[in-house]
Formats: structure tokens, C-alpha cells, sequence
């Protein structure tokens, strides 16, 4: 939970930094950096295991009603 606000809080400050930027012909070197980290950390927010809650499930059943067809001959066939 920690590390996962930390990231959210810079990532947070990137967008900041970068809306008040002026826009300019090469990336900031601290940009590029930020990406990396971020990268980094999302692949170590990966491996970590995650809490799963129960799963709570319902089995149902459908049937269709079956439909017998009478012969036009009668109930015996023909």
C-alpha cells in the first residue's frame, strides 16, 4: 500500500512538472529517469503476491422445456 501511494504521489508530480513545463525539442534527462522508475516499479508491484478475496459463486442450471411432437397419425405412430 505504501509503495503503491508513493508512486501514485510521483507520478502525480511528474504530470505537474510537466503541464508547467515549456514544451521543448528534447526529453528532460529527469523525465527519462522517471519513466525507468516507473517501469522498475511496476514490475516489482507485479511480482508482489496480491490479497484475493473468497470468490462466491452460484452454480445454476437451465433446462429447456422439451416439447414432444405428436405424430399426425396419433399417439402410436403410424
Amino acid at each position: 500500500m505504501t509503495v503503491s501511494r508513493a508512486a501514485r504521489e510521483l507520478r502525480r508530480g511528474l504530470a505537474r512538472r510537466a503541464s508547467s513545463a515549456v514544451a521543448a525539442r528534447e526529453t528532460p534527462a529527469w523525465w527519462l529517469w522517471a519513466v525507468t522508475g516507473r517501469g522498475h516499479l511496476d514490475l516489482l508491484l507485479a511480482r508482489l503476491p496480491r490479497r484475493r478475496r473468497a470468490a462466491r459463486t452460484v452454480t445454476v442450471f437451465v433446462a429447456a422445456p422439451v416439447r414432444f411432437r405428436r405424430s399426425p397419425d396419433g399417439p402410436g405412430g403410424r
